[in-house]
């Protein structure tokens, strides 16, 4: 098995509005699964898209928040997105898909 990705290389941006149910439970699993998954060693931005400045944010999600990139600073290219309801597995799963973490034992 190829060696895992140190987790302080995961990078999770969190796009978000003010005023939003499905945002606040969504922001409750990523920040819950950082702490456990990653020890709160991956990096954790939250972006409001209705701040100045986040326009290109705004257009692209305006109707799709709570929005969640997951990416890894060794290939910036890949960026893999949970949108709306989102638990802590899936959160996981994505992840383990960009080569985080361990797969679950069989």
């Amino acid at each position: 098995m190829p060696p895992k990705i140190p987790w302080s290389l995961l990078r999770m941006t969190f796009f978000t509005k003010k005023d939003c149910g499905l945002c606040s439970t969504a922001s409750l699993n990523a920040a819950s699964w950082k702490l456990a998954a990653t020890g709160n060693k991956a990096q954790f931005k939250t972006v409001d898209i209705f701040e100045p400045g986040n326009e290109k944010w705004h257009d692209a999600y305006v109707f799709d928040v709570p929005v969640l990139h997951l990416e890894s600073e060794q290939d910036p290219s890949k960026i893999l997105k949970l949108m709306h309801r989102f638990t802590p597995e899936e959160i996981g799963a994505k992840a383990l898909e960009l080569g985080f973490g361990e797969p679950p034992p069989k």
